[in-house]
């Protein structure tokens, strides 16, 4: 990136003289775009990452419009298969590689370097190989000996006694819990692009910390690290990136330059940054020098004739003075009696009409607003409408950044973690995202639910709910409702047993007493018509004899 012209660069304007036949110059002025922020823009792609960085860091916002564009548009991930164990085995990577938060982070280097590098480095266990016999050391075994010599290996065999610089062996593990997610700082990272083609290769440039690890020795980075890395710091190489292994992430840019970079979100307000901090640094002026006041006391004379500098003990004013005040300080309510009136005044002070609070809002304003991002959505008072004109471009801007980081977590580090554990593929998706909560779109959906024109998950997954989660807790209530139901009809059914064996009980008793009833009744009837046939007997007896007797006579 070029300098600006300045006074007589090769952008100046020349006039001709107004006076005929005269071959003068007009004089000589700056280049029209000319700024003092241009001249501190800067000149390579390295020292624009560093700017990035610096502004994200201090400039607060710079960095809420960042964050909040890296964090907002952040959903669950959804696994799309039927299969129990195979999603339960995927949501476990996920938990173990901590999806969620990383996606976050590679947003934050997304948006403010324009670039995020992103490769899945796999566990693996460093062997060295005896160059005498060919027996393979684990590098952390504690029977391995070796010294770090020249910058490489130098074993002592324990199988065969041989002493001497071993060959390197990597053997990498399939275990998910070794799996790691690798960030690659953007200022480390070296693109070179053919300018025909578009092709593009990655060259990685190790920290200057890290390579003195290695040729230091340090086991934490010779133990641990892969040997290509070894091997790059020992030749004083940089590492070359297979396509394969390195997957960049980066924001749209122009065709003009193509230098295999997306453009940083705050490149376009670099300037307006330069701007603030020039009032910044005003303000830290006026705060240093006018806000605090320096007070004058001197005595004052009462009429034109009285000069107090020449009547009065000056030294002896001042420490009276100064002792009123002391005794004033601790005693509020003290009036002084002084024998001359006090003159007073201030010098500075008037810091509060000048500070640019108001310019500073409208400039970092005007800064979120040349970064893409709507000052509402960094300041507050942005609100849901479905025919706000803001809220559908932010939403389209993050719908593609979602379609990247699809591309990124399931066909770059699900589709590497599947073909090196040997896992079925998945399909999968985030949850989906939305501005706000649009309850006339949440009420269409349940209606074609209910018209069975659409699946129950589409909207439990809409409305941000786990469809098999919620089908278990369904399972889990239904059969707590039943054990619930029939526990009360159980219940139910031992109190009308025992209110039938109380009606029972006492039917039965109705009827024994009933039937007594009947049986002293059928008894005193037949004691009383055996008793009526006894006296009809002896009543017919009687007759009988008196029959007799009357016919004897």
């Amino acid at each position: 990136m070029s300098r600006p012209m300045g006074y007589g660069g090769k952008g100046t304007i020349q006039r001709a003289s107004n006076h005929a036949g005269s071959a003068r110059t007009a004089p000589k002025y700056p280049h029209p775009f000319f700024d003092q922020g241009q001249a501190y823009l800067p000149t390579s792609v390295k020292n624009l990452f560093h700017w990035c960085r610096y502004y994200f860091l201090t400039n607060p916002a710079v960095h809420a419009a960042i964050t909040k564009m890296a964090e907002y548009p952040v959903t669950p991930i959804l696994f799309k298969t039927e299969n129990s164990t195979l999603r339960k085995k995927y949501e476990e990577v996920s938990r173990i590689l901590k999806l969620k938060a990383f996606r976050v982070e590679v947003g934050l280097d997304y948006y403010t370097y324009g670039n995020a590098f992103v490769s899945v480095m796999f566990p693996f266990t460093k062997f060295l190989v005896c160059p005498h016999c060919g027996h393979r050391h684990a590098i952390k075994n504690k029977k391995t000996k070796y010294k770090w010599v020249s910058s490489k290996y130098q074993l002592s065999c324990h199988k065969c006694g041989n002493t001497g610089f071993a060959r390197v062996h990597d053997q990498y593990l399939k275990s998910i819990r070794g799996i790691k997610l690798k960030r690659w700082n953007p200022e480390d990272i070296n693109v070179v692009v053919d300018q025909v083609r578009g092709d593009c290769q990655y060259y990685y440039k190790m920290p200057t910390k890290t390579l003195n690890s290695i040729r230091m020795g340090n086991k934490s980075a010779i133990e641990t690290l892969p040997d290509v890395f070894v091997q790059a710091a020992r030749k004083g190489k940089r590492i070359v990136f297979s396509e394969e292994n390195i997957y960049h992430f980066k924001r749209p840019m122009l065709s003009y330059k193509d230098t295999g970079l997306g453009m940083p979100l705050v490149m376009p307000v670099l300037k307006d940054l330069h701007y603030l901090g020039i009032l910044r640094r005003s303000q830290e002026a006026v705060a240093q020098e006018h806000i605090v006041p320096l007070r004058i006391v001197f005595p004052q004379g009462g009429t034109a004739t009285s000069d107090p500098y020449s009547m009065v003990n000056l030294g002896e004013w001042k420490r009276e003075v100064q002792r009123q005040l002391s005794q004033w300080k601790i005693d509020p309510n003290r009036i002084p009696v002084m024998p001359l009136p006090l003159g007073y005044q201030t010098i500075g002070g008037n810091g509060r009409a000048l500070v640019l609070h108001n310019e500073y809002r409208v400039w970092s304003e005007h800064v979120v607003a040349g970064m893409g991002v709507p000052p509402e959505f960094v300041f507050g008072g942005m609100q849901y409408s479905g025919t706000n004109l803001t809220m559908f471009q932010l939403q389209n801007k993050f719908l593609s950044y979602i379609d990247d980081q699809r591309d990124l977590i399931f066909n770059f580090i699900f589709g590497k973690i599947a073909s090196f554990m040997d896992f079925p593929d998945v399909d999968g998706d985030f949850r989906p995202f939305k501005m706000a909560d649009d309850l006339q779109r949440t009420m269409l959906y349940f209606q074609l639910v209910q018209g069975q024109k659409l699946a129950d998950r589409t909207l439990l997954e809409d409305l941000g709910f786990d469809p098999t989660l919620e089908r278990a807790k369904m399972d889990a209530e239904r059969g707590e409702m039943l054990e619930l139901q029939k526990r009360m009809q159980q219940q139910q059914a031992h109190i009308q047993g025992d209110i039938m064996q109380i009606n029972t009980r006492y039917q039965l008793d109705n009827q024994r007493i009933q039937t007594l009833a009947q049986m002293e009744t059928q008894k005193l009837q037949q004691e009383l018509q055996q008793q009526m046939q006894i006296e009809m007997q002896q009543k017919q007896q009687a007759q009988a004899a008196n029959s007799a007797a009357g016919g004897a006579s």
